[in-house]
């Protein structure tokens, strides 16, 4: 996948589109500008493009460089998984682990948790995949 940049090399934010056509999901990274010209991948039309959610970008980088996104799940060095999501009321994201159902998730501060996402790897995108959100055993 290719990012579309601005001219400071930064990514506004990004579309989780599904190819009526193909049934193929893929994400299409857009900035205002390039989305008021209609700089923007052919195959984008009404007819043919259901748009499954807009992520935005949390400006934080994993241990390999990829930038976060909302909704992108996360795995920590043992192996747990966390899906990047937005806390309206702290107007911030944070960290959110995958438990099996009826287990309790460990507490921890959101501006701790997105530090520690410096040290996770991104695994995908709950938009694109969302078998990601199911607790591994």
């Amino acid at each position: 996948m290719q990012g579309a940049k601005t001219s400071n090399n930064q990514i506004r934010f990004a579309w989780v589109c599904r190819n009526i056509r193909f049934n193929e999901i893929s994400r299409v990274e857009l900035t205002d500008e390039m989305l008021l010209k209609g700089d923007y991948p052919s195959w984008i039309t009404r007819d043919n493009c259901e748009v499954l959610g807009k992520i935005l970008p949390t400006g934080i980088r994993d241990k390999n460089g990829r930038e976060a996104y909302h909704k992108d799940v996360t795995e920590d060095a043992q192996g747990q998984r966390y899906v990047v999501k937005w806390h309206e009321d702290a107007a911030s994201f944070y960290l959110s682990p995958i438990v099996p159902k009826g287990k309790m998730p460990s507490a921890c501060h959101p501006i701790v948790m997105l530090l520690a996402l410096m040290e996770h790897t991104i695994v995908g995108n709950a938009l694109e995949n969302p078998g990601l959100l199911e607790a591994m055993q």
